[in-house]
């Protein structure tokens, strides 16, 4: 600790809109078997071509805490994940646009 991994991937369709990011934990390569842990609505831009690259990168923290981040390549817009263990030692998350939104009220102008 602390390490990171990233790997790409590719939008299907052109135009499309959106990609459902899933993180899941565990080692198996089935689905069946891995613990879905979140799952998000990542908007992309309008008009693209399809085939278009998205790095999603996870990173873990001395803190054992996990980052996921998802990047539009082409855009630079991103969806940023956080997970953290609470006090019983279940898996927390949390969504950095999600926080930076639920924060706005109280932003000093």
């Amino acid at each position: 600790m602390p390490c990171e991994a990233s790997q790409t991937f590719y939008t299907l369709a052109q135009g499309q809109k959106r990609v459902e990011v899933t993180i899941t934990q565990g080692e198996d390569t089935d689905p069946t078997y891995v613990n879905k842990i979140a799952t998000h609505s990542f908007d992309l831009p309008p008009d693209r071509p399809a085939e278009r690259p998205i790095k999603v990168t996870y990173s873990y923290d001395s803190n054992q805490r996990m980052h996921c981040r998802f990047e539009d390549v082409d855009s630079g817009r991103t969806l940023e994940v956080d997970f953290s263990l609470d006090e019983k030692g279940d898996i927390a998350g949390s969504s950095t646009t999600q926080k930076a939104e639920e924060l706005e009220p109280f932003k000093v102008q």
